[in-house]
């Protein structure tokens, strides 16, 4: 097999699509269609990339990785990487749960988000994670719930920095709020002002343990300048506490949104994204220079990326059925069993999905076509993509549907969701089962005053 596709993923000598030690084909005869197949070695050889990214580069203090969660949070890809000691980002208490479920170190993991709930903190406290605070009003009711539990909870102080450099610099999801300010529209994270008020009030407070900053800017531009202004900002606010209230700041966590590869969210037909080390040499190097220049002991930095390190590991596969070809138009359609239910950032954020004839790799990409799914609306997966002229029955494959596609999908239509299926090698188990039309209205009810419902009488 060659790697065309990434370093686990690619083609056979007969143009044959395979994952690892399987075929697509026989996937999809095993499992059936449409279906997720994930490959365990690409996701272990991306993390593994990630960390001596880092580690080569930042040699001074420990490189935490702390997976977010969100980008693919099935159990068994989780427990994948609490195997290969990557902690974790999590959201909310189903995050926590299914974090613990799939392995965890509390001292690895962090709690984020902009209104944490009392019962969401106090799971946070008993499991013994990092909550990253994001508010005065969450510090008070956090150290109220850990002298209940009488235990001290380490936390994180979020900032909302200013990008200095990149006004009137747009990213790719806006052209209208330029990418200094977009940070500071997020609802997460304080000014420096509303930091200092946090960490002196912190200071007072018995039962908390103030260990770090926590400053995520997110996915801006498909290139590793901004990050650099994101380091000069965390860089000189820890050196500003450190100076008003004595506290040295002894942990970064510097968030994600780091890309890869063909990147669906850069929408474009090509790749743009430089590779992760150039990412890793742009902040380490920016961090070293403002470190330098504040006299800032080197702290410990932590990473929470998702979609570097899970996006290029998964394919969604689907059947061709009615390949409708209008002359009097000059348009085809490609439909196919799958839709935008599993790959939602399609409608929602335009991403560009790259698209491949899965048995027909190396034939010549001829007919312009429209791949659509088969839900009530357009559900265009691709427009003007260029592949061999197809017909009933063929596979394609959607390529890096590993973030962010299974954890937003959908039912729309009533549509049931795919398999997940993960290969190791020649071995291909389930980690999702197939959802049936039963389990997409199982959660329904019809009052008496309506007549009820007996579910037996459909099945």
């Amino acid at each position: 097999m060659d790697s065309r596709f990434s370093e686990f993923i690619g083609a056979d000598a007969n143009g044959h699509l395979w994952i690892e030690g399987c075929s697509a084909r026989e996937l999809v005869s095993r499992f059936g269609s449409p279906l997720y197949v994930t490959s365990e070695a690409q996701i272990r050889h991306n993390y593994r990339r990630f960390v001596k990214a880092f580690t080569d580069r930042y040699p001074d203090n420990e490189v935490i990785v702390l997976y977010a969660l969100k980008a693919n949070n099935n159990l068994a890809i989780r427990r994948i990487f609490h195997q290969e000691g990557a902690g974790c980002d999590c959201f909310g208490v189903a995050e926590l749960w299914a974090t613990f479920a799939g392995g965890a170190d509390p001292d690895r993991v962090v709690l984020n988000g902009s209104n944490k709930p009392e019962d969401e903190l106090r799971e946070a406290v008993r499991l013994g994670v990092t909550v990253t605070v994001d508010c005065l009003e969450e510090l008070e009711m956090l150290n109220e719930i850990a002298a209940s539990h009488g235990r001290k909870v380490p936390i994180h102080i979020r900032l909302k920095p200013r990008l200095e450099g990149f006004d009137g610099v747009y990213g790719m999801f806006s052209d209208t709020v330029d990418v200094a300010r977009v940070v500071q529209s997020w609802k997460w994270g304080m000014t420096f002002p509303e930091a200092l008020a946090t960490v002196r009030r912190a200071q007072e407070l018995r039962w908390i343990e103030l260990v770090g900053l926590h400053c995520h800017i997110g996915r801006q531009t498909g290139e590793a300048s901004p990050y650099r202004a994101q380091v000069r900002a965390v860089v000189e606010q820890a050196s500003a506490m450190r100076e008003q209230t004595g506290w040295t700041p002894r942990v970064f966590d510097l968030g994600g949104g780091f890309a890869h590869g063909r990147d669906p969210e850069g929408r474009h037909s090509v790749a743009q994204v430089p590779p992760i080390e150039h990412f890793a040499e742009t902040l380490t190097s920016a961090l070293r220079t403002e470190l330098a220049a504040h006299n800032y002991p080197p702290p410990k930095i932590e990473f929470e990326p998702g979609r570097f390190l899970i996006g290029n590991t998964t394919v969604l596969l689907g059947t061709v059925g009615v390949v409708k070809r209008s002359p009097d138009l000059g348009r085809v359609w490609v439909n196919l069993d799958c839709s935008t239910n599993q790959l939602t950032r399609i409608m929602s954020r335009g991403d560009y999905y790259h698209i491949v004839a899965a048995e027909r790799l190396d034939e010549p990409a001829t007919e312009t076509v429209e791949v659509v799914g088969p839900l009530c609306m357009p559900d265009v997966l691709g427009s003007h993509r260029m592949l061999p002229p197809l017909t009933r029955g063929d596979l394609v494959a959607v390529l890096d549907a590993g973030m962010y596609a299974e954890t937003t999908s959908s039912q729309f239509n009533g549509q049931p969701r795919p398999a997940t299926v993960l290969v190791s090698g020649q071995q291909a188990d389930i980690i999702k089962t197939r959802e049936s039309v039963e389990d997409v209205f199982a959660h329904h009810q019809v009052p008496e005053r309506l007549g009820g419902f007996d579910r037996r009488q459909v099945q």
